[in-house]
């Protein structure tokens, strides 16, 4: 009683938002080391593990079965805040990845191209799914590092005509109301208390397409904005004074995770060479949108001092296959900051453009214990984010810099 008492008590006069960190995992780091180590691109590459991500059509190219589970461990040495009070941030990820394709048209009378994928992706374990924390830090708060809850795809893919491939699912999220009623004595006692919370699961939608051609791939995808979200917590609290009321004290609380923002792909592989292949790809991730739902009234925008711009990325990636056995990988990417300023008013948002740098390999084999060939996969992924330094709402000098630097490993078996 004691604890929800003093948290009206902080709460009443001002609207909050309250994030544990945004972006989730397969939009920050990747899926598995294949596309780890490319830079994330590969929306129109067929067949790779965690097409249900993504590019869902992908999945009409299954041959067969596919159980891919990997392991990225994650290290960000972040530093950031006002410039005489500057706070390191080094909460590092422990994402374990497991993804299963199959191909549904063998369970059709004409063996009809289509296929079903699933990818989930943990951060340390299932003891933290959903996390919040209040976003008012004095000196400062990388927003979009260090814990996250999970992320979850499933898609659908079917070949329409010979060569060309659509694809839909959707990215699962959490949505949640709190109703908190409360009618305080001044002297003490409590004597009206009632909560509720109403929770479900929510649905991002995402769809994709890939043409294949005999020179080039191509493919396009969207996704859905997505989130988890606890909607505004509203809650009344009325103080009394023997027996009698005196004000009503209305309380707006907003809780944001795991937010991700539309997002439009358009990429292409090409083969220059019969061992090379070169994906290309570009994407718009609309931010703006953020403001939206972060601002619940002007009390709020006024506070924060935060606004978010749309921002445009490029990617590339490189395969080199000398054989059969083996491939070679590696890929650039580079995204700018989507927050125009650091914040303000006790609420710094640390940010800044980021550089995302990847080298994988991956080696296959057929075991005489197995019935098909099993792929053991491995990436480094190195992302260094730009020295940003300026001056915010509240005429503070706020300096930005970091690394996060990891590895991963996975195993892919067919079957």
């Amino acid at each position: 009683m004691k604890k929800l008492l003093t948290l009206f008590l902080i709460f009443w006069f001002m609207p909050q938002a309250v994030w544990a960190g945004v972006e989730h995992l397969s939009l920050m780091y990747g899926v598995f080391p294949t596309d780890i180590a490319l830079a994330g691109a590969v929306a129109a590459s067929p067949s790779t593990a965690g097409a249900a991500y993504h590019n869902p059509a992908a999945l009409a190219n299954l041959d067969g079965n596919i159980l891919a589970v990997s392991y990225l461990f994650l290290q960000p040495r972040l530093r950031g805040g006002p410039a005489d009070a500057q706070n390191d941030f080094d909460h590092a990820n422990n994402i374990i990845t497991l993804g299963l394709d199959m191909p549904l048209g063998q369970i059709l009378a004409n063996t009809y191209p289509i296929g079903m994928g699933v990818t989930l992706s943990v951060d340390d374990g299932f003891s933290t799914i959903v996390a919040f924390e209040n976003v008012e830090h004095e000196n400062g708060y990388f927003l979009r590092y260090g814990k996250r809850s999970f992320s979850f795809a499933h898609g659908l893919g079917v070949q329409v005509v010979d060569g060309l491939n659509l694809g839909v699912g959707y990215l699962l999220g959490y949505t949640a109301r709190v109703t908190i009623v409360q009618d305080i004595e001044i002297l003490g006692s409590t004597e009206n208390e009632q909560i509720s919370l109403l929770g479900r699961l929510a649905f991002f939608p995402l769809a994709g397409l890939q043409w294949q051609a005999d020179s080039f791939h191509l493919g396009l995808v969207y996704r859905a904005e997505m989130l988890a979200r606890v909607d505004p917590v509203s809650g009344d609290t009325t103080p009394k004074v023997a027996g009698t009321p005196v004000k009503a004290y209305p309380t707006e609380m907003k809780f944001l995770d795991g937010y991700t923002p539309h997002q439009f792909v358009a990429g292409v592989e090409l083969f220059p060479h019969g061992i090379w292949s070169l994906d290309v790809q570009a994407e718009a991730l609309l931010w703006s949108r953020f403001n939206r739902q972060l601002y619940t009234s002007n009390a709020t925008a006024d506070d924060l001092e935060l606004k978010a711009h749309d921002i445009f990325l490029p990617r590339i990636g490189l395969r080199w296959r000398p054989d059969s056995t083996w491939e070679v990988r590696g890929g650039y990417a580079y995204e700018p900051s989507p927050f125009d300023n650091l914040g303000g008013n006790n609420h710094l948002a640390l940010d800044s453009d980021r550089h995302r740098f990847g080298l994988g390999g991956g080696y296959t084999r057929r075991f005489s214990w197995l019935k098909a060939p099993l792929t053991i996969d491995a990436a480094l992924l190195v992302m260094p984010l730009e020295s940003r330094e300026e001056r915010n709402a509240d005429n503070r000098l706020v300096h930005v810099e970091g690394l996060v630097i990891g590895g991963t490993a996975g195993i892919v078996f067919r079957y």
